[in-house]
């Protein structure tokens, strides 16, 4: 971190009250500028007209000094945390985003001022819609591709070794696959009934997003948590982190529900969203068991529609492609993506006692959709173990129907620990 600095000067521009500074990287910034927190002036005098605190970029070969980030007002937020008060340090992490580290309200007793406890904030900033955009547009170039090759894909050989092979599981299972470019698709108990676990999550976070596209709902509205309401546990740092009367936008709980499965989260969107609403849109998306007996239990096949769907509303609607993108950027990577590392998996899993669920979009060459269930296992981890080989064979069986090479069986390998999706 560079070094702080004060009434700084750059080619005749004055940048009031600025503190550190840090050099954006290229992913964030293509100019590569240098960006810097403005506290802003201690005390103003009276008169003055408010000072602008936030994030200043300067560009070094111009000298030119930009307001990058502040609260629309042009003022402090104040103590509702709203937006910035006195940003005093920012750096630019590891994964290419902002940390802005905001020392909060300050109040003035006679000539010294004093902290108000509890109203400091880190910031993070990162880029949204362009990065979201740039992913998926991606995505869908190499379904569109594969598309226009015109192929008539034979999946017999691997329906007929999948079938054999969980034939023989102790467990109950369930896979649904499909290819999207040939739209070939085939199924292994695909109409078995499993607890859908965390999977949920997915037709949830899309029916948000259709509905903020529709105008019905705003991604900034703000919902309360109240513990002895909302508190749940499993996976997701909000159990730990949330106290009463907290606030959470809708998009910060939608992220939250897809990166870390937060089930918090979840059952906050649900509450606001209405649980019916959301069966009657997973009905709408062609679910064929939905909520059987209130239970959230599903099939591979349902599930598998839900994941297309969001891939389909994605294309339609820039909106969408946030839930696309958070998928693939999941922090839970223990199954279908176990062991491909050399494309993206957009994919939600899912777990409870006995039950390992693993649903998703494989962006190979030739992308394709699978859900795989399973329930029964004395050890879940073992489950998703399982999982990421058949997942592994899957995908060498795709890559070698239009690459020509062998189909090679997934190698086994030692578990990884498991934390509860």
């Amino acid at each position: 971190m560079s070094r702080p600095a004060l009434n700084i000067l750059i080619r005749g521009t004055q940048v009031p009250v600025a503190l550190r500074f840090d050099f954006a990287p290229s992913g964030f910034d293509r100019s590569r500028r240098m960006f810097m927190a403005a506290f802003g002036p201690t005390r103003p005098q009276k008169g003055e007209p408010a000072p602008e605190r936030g994030i200043l970029a300067v560009d070094l070969q111009s000298g030119t000094v930009e307001m990058f980030a502040r609260n629309k007002t042009g003022r402090p937020a104040g103590k509702s945390l709203r937006g910035f008060n006195r940003p005093i340090d920012l750096e630019f992490g590891p994964d290419g985003t902002l940390y802005v580290v905001d020392c909060g309200v300050f109040e003035w007793k006679g000539q010294a001022p004093r902290g108000v406890p509890g109203t400091g904030v880190v910031w993070q900033i990162f880029r949204q819609r362009s990065e979201y955009h740039e992913f998926v547009s991606a995505a869908m170039a190499k379904v569109d591709a594969a598309r226009r090759v015109g192929y008539n894909p034979d999946y017999r050989p691997l329906e007929a070794r999948l079938r054999e092979y969980l034939s023989t599981r102790p467990e109950k299972w369930g896979l649904y696959f499909k290819d999207l470019a040939s739209e070939k698709a085939f199924g292994v108990n695909e109409y078995v009934q499993v607890p859908a676990a965390s999977t949920v999550k997915v037709p949830v976070v899309l029916y948000a997003t259709k509905l903020v596209v529709e105008g019905k709902l705003s991604w900034d509205e703000q919902l309360t948590y109240y513990g002895e309401r909302d508190w749940r546990g499993g996976a997701g740092t909000l159990q730990f982190t949330a106290r009463d009367g907290d606030s959470f936008t809708i998009r910060e709980l939608a992220e939250k529900a897809i990166r870390d499965s937060d089930n918090i989260a979840w059952k906050m969107l649900e509450r606001r969203l209405g649980k019916q609403n959301i069966i009657n849109f997973m009905w709408s998306l062609g679910g064929e068991n939905v909520y059987p007996g209130g239970q959230n239990i599903s099939t591979p096949k349902d599930n598998a529609t839900y994941m297309e769907a969001a891939l389909n509303f994605a294309r339609q609607n820039r909106a969408g492609e946030k839930l696309i993108y958070d998928l693939a950027h999941t922090v839970w990577n223990t199954g279908l993506n176990r062991y491909i590392s050399e494309v993206p998996v957009a994919h939600k899993e899912g777990d409870i006692t006995g039950v390992a669920d693993d649903v998703g979009i494989v962006f190979a060459d030739f992308p394709y959709v699978l859900y795989i269930m399973s329930e029964g296992h004395a050890d879940v981890e073992a489950g998703f173990e399982q999982i990421g080989q058949i997942s592994r064979l899957i995908y060498d069986y795709q890559l070698s129907l239009y690459h020509g090479g062998p189909v090679v069986q997934a190698p086994p390998a030692a578990p990884r620990p498991l934390t509860r999706r």
